[in-house]
């Protein structure tokens, strides 16, 4: 929610772990399980709907408190939205521009550090796709040039066949992309919330400010949500404190965006997709080995 560096960890983690399997099946197949390349449902079962609540630890003023669980709560509810932006924190860019549709997939891409990646992520499975600079730009010298000449520009896929490998740094990005309940906890408050003083306008609509004080004050943010309404999220920005900030990295910018709630979203899978197990044999790596 309202921690304003959330599009970096969810961008650089899933990078992070798109370089670790193909650095690891370089040289050794991925884990025991191989993933069948089957077409991946879109369905959502009941019991995601009760999914972790990212409201459970919040604390603070009880009046932004309750402002929170209540968008936390309408959030969960709407079909879609379109969330979008950039910034930098901490000296380095990044890019959010991801369409939810609620309870089947996301579809968009995420950057960082000059690289952007496209995802594509249904609830069995998740996708990626980048060229070799965006890989390089992640990944810096730790994944091998075989691998990126293999993985440059293809679809890389990880089902949930993958994900019952406790070694698997792909683990439960399908559900986190599929389910807005689980997403929103990529933004949870790190901090004590509290009410911002006045009102704003965010894309024609009147909207209230909940300020997370963060673990530090470069942490700092604010959830702007709806005054009125179903009081929905409707823009992430810096806290106060982190946007006048002196540390090296400099002070944090930008904004993230919630715009386009419950239009239609159309959520394509890849066909083609290379998944650990073909990446594997890709590259050469013996099908039976263990992961690293």
């Amino acid at each position: 929610m309202s921690r304003f560096t959330a599009a970096r960890p969810v961008a650089v983690g899933l990078i992070a772990a798109a370089v670790l399997v193909a650095g690891c099946t370089s040289k050794k197949s991925s884990s025991g399980s191989s993933s069948a390349s089957t077409t991946p449902t879109t369905s959502v079962a009941a019991s995601d709907s009760a999914a972790a609540s990212p409201v459970a630890s919040v604390s603070g003023d009880p009046a932004a408190v309750k402002l929170y669980q209540e968008a936390m709560a309408s959030l969960a509810k709407v079909t879609s939205v379109h969330i979008k932006g950039a910034g930098s924190q901490e000296g380095e860019n990044f890019t959010i521009d991801l369409s939810f549709a609620n309870g089947k997939g996301a579809t968009g891409s995420l950057g960082f550090g000059g690289g952007v990646i496209k995802v594509v992520a249904v609830k069995d499975a998740v996708y990626i796709q980048a060229d070799a600079k965006a890989f390089s730009s992640f990944a810096g010298t730790d994944i091998p040039a075989s691998a990126l000449q293999a993985i440059a520009g293809k679809w890389l896929k990880v089902s949930s066949a993958e994900e019952a490998s406790s070694s698997n740094p792909f683990a439960g990005f399908g559900t986190d992309f599929s389910n807005l309940t689980t997403f929103a906890q990529e933004f949870a408050p790190t901090g004590s919330l509290s009410l911002q003083p006045g009102t704003k306008t965010i894309n024609g609509k009147s909207a209230v400010g909940l300020l997370d004080n963060g673990d530090t004050p470069e942490d700092q943010s604010v959830l702007y949500v709806e005054k009125d309404g179903d009081h929905l999220p409707l823009q992430i920005v810096p806290g106060p404190k982190a946007a006048a900030s002196t540390a090296s990295g400099g002070p944090a910018t930008g904004n993230i965006d919630f715009t386009d709630y419950n239009k239609p979203v159309t959520v394509t899978v890849p066909s083609g997709a290379i998944d650990i197990a073909q990446l594997a044999a890709l590259l050469g790596a013996p099908s039976g080995a263990p992961s690293s």
